[in-house]
């Protein structure tokens, strides 16, 4: 039930935009890295929007805490949950509010998902090679037992996570 109304819409997404890629190079390979750059550029362009959430909790913390310490210091039990709760009317916040900081987080795992979903699924990966894998369908064994492709993929996320770090604070 869940899984068709939160990730189905997700996974049949991700599914046509796999197949407007390959109909455009027909091939699975560059097909399957055109579905991770678009994925990606568009989970960053999600997280850019939503991130305005975070900075505005950050700003507005900066300016609750210290009022929030000097309240709790000089005043106990009612009194501090009175003077705190007309402080939140102040300034029209809510403790809940914080949770916004996570939403750029959360967005991207519809994502994750429905393409795992999708490429579980995905049988025409069966037996196709890719450069110098001989099946996508399989794990890589490039290097005996070693499988080089999940190292590398999450060198490549590290990098990107401070790549796009960088750019938030410009």
């Amino acid at each position: 039930m869940s899984y068709n109304i939160f990730i189905s819409p997700f996974v049949y997404l991700i599914e046509k935009i796999y197949i407007i890629f390959f109909s455009i190079t027909s091939n699975l390979g560059i097909s399957l890295l055109l579905l991770s750059l678009s994925t990606s550029i568009a989970i960053m362009l999600l997280k850019k929007l939503l991130s305005g959430y975070s900075i505005r909790e950050r700003e507005l913390q900066k300016i609750l805490l210290p009022q929030i310490i000097k309240i709790k210091s000089e005043s106990s039990n009612i009194e501090r949950h009175t003077r705190i709760k007309n402080l939140y009317k102040r300034y029209r916040y809510s403790p809940i509010y914080s949770f916004r900081t996570i939403i750029p987080f959360l967005v991207q795992f519809p994502f994750l998902i429905a393409a795992y979903f999708m490429l579980s699924d995905l049988k025409v990966l069966d037996g196709a090679p890719f450069l110098f894998i001989h099946d996508l369908s399989k794990p890589d064994n490039l290097i005996g037992h070693l499988n080089i492709l999940p190292i590398l993929m999450t060198i490549i996320n590290i990098v990107t996570a401070f790549v796009y770090q960088d750019l938030n604070k410009n």
